[in-house]
């Protein structure tokens, strides 16, 4: 049996090195016995990393209070990067862009039998959360210390350790004020707390605690073509602020390869549209908006391969007009309407 001080060493020895260096999920397992309880919290770096009975199995680790419930409500009860849309086949191949402790990828854990999963999270401490969860859950995840956005550098990162959902690229300590402010004065009146006022100051200044760290970027296209990525089935995004960066690190030859899109967008300074316009040219697109708070901006987009874009990656140009002709004499059973043909050379149908 492992004890805390065995555990903390070989994550640390499988962190250590580059920061694009996955862990070595074999490596750690061979050198201590996984999926035992510990009688206490995990201590990485300065931050405490907690425990907690976890619905599916075993433990689950993670630093923020209040979130794996959250979590476990939104992703596993309510499937909200799937939403009624998005399908996660067997055999899939799925990038998780902002993996936090690794919620999302233990529903894909869950789900399939058979997937292949590459899990990219900035923040260090929540990182090693992540590398923990997936071994003691035993997801085969590659997963990667770093940020993804449209340029490679070394930016500087808001980690919020009480609030760690909230962490950032583009931390703004008024944006994140405002909007923490109102999702805890709607569950503060719920539930009736005397002393709103204080309450709410006190707990607002507590979730905001902040630490700057550098942490490094890469775009998402260098990435696919330096691992030799061939198809994508399923981009889940959810990069507190930073979608938009992260789309536009996706080279025009990779949206080829993308099946499924789900990302999570902040409608500030007009995210939303900009998100759009990357996606509608070879995607059919589906909207949310975030109904759990008023003065909430965020929506969640799902993105599904348009359907004659996956035609024009698997066909020749020459196929292109017999296959839109099939498409015409089957509209009604493929549920086309309202199609507008552009007649350019990069053939595209727009579907309404």
């Amino acid at each position: 049996m492992a004890n805390l001080t065995e555990l903390q060493s070989a994550i640390d020895q499988a962190c250590e090195g580059s920061c694009f260096k996955k862990i070595d999920v074999t490596r750690v397992s061979d050198k201590i016995k996984l999926g035992v309880r510990f009688d206490e919290d995990f201590l990485l770096d300065k931050y405490r990393i907690k425990r907690n009975k976890w619905e599916l199995q075993g433990d689950l680790f993670y630093i923020s209070d209040g979130e794996p419930e959250y979590f476990y409500k939104d992703i596993f009860m309510n499937e909200s990067y799937l939403g009624d849309w998005l399908e996660l086949p067997e055999g899939a191949i799925i990038f998780d862009v902002g993996s936090n402790v690794g919620y999302f990828s233990m529903f894909v854990n869950a789900k399939l039998k058979n997937y292949t999963l590459y899990s990219f999270e900035p923040a260090p401490h929540l990182y090693k959360a992540l590398a923990l969860n997936c071994l003691n859950q035993g997801i085969r995840a590659n997963i990667y210390n770093c940020g993804l956005l449209d340029h490679t550098d070394v930016k500087s990162f808001t980690f919020y350790k009480n609030s760690s959902g909230l962490s950032s690229f583009y931390g703004d300590q008024e944006e994140e004020e405002q909007m923490l402010r109102a999702m805890l004065t709607e569950d503060l009146r719920r539930e009736n707390i005397e002393e709103f006022d204080i309450v709410l100051d006190e707990l607002t200044r507590y979730r905001l605690e902040s630490e700057q760290m550098s942490i490094p970027t890469l775009r998402l296209s260098d990435f696919i073509s330096q691992n030799g990525i061939k198809t994508i089935d399923l981009l889940k995004i959810d990069a507190e602020k930073s979608e938009y960066e992260i789309l536009r690190g996706v080279d025009e030859e990779h949206f080829e390869i993308i099946n499924q899109i789900v990302v999570e967008v902040h409608d500030i300074d007009d995210k939303l549209q900009k998100v759009k316009s990357i996606l509608e040219p070879g995607f059919d697109l589906k909207i949310m908006k975030d109904e759990n708070y008023k003065e909430n901006v965020m929506y969640t987009v799902y993105a599904k391969k348009s359907k004659l874009r996956k035609l024009k990656t698997m066909h020749s140009t020459n196929d292109i007009n017999n296959l839109f002709l099939k498409l015409l004499e089957d509209e009604e059973n493929n549920e086309l309407s309202n199609l507008i043909v552009d007649s350019g050379v990069d053939f595209s149908v727009t579907v309404y």
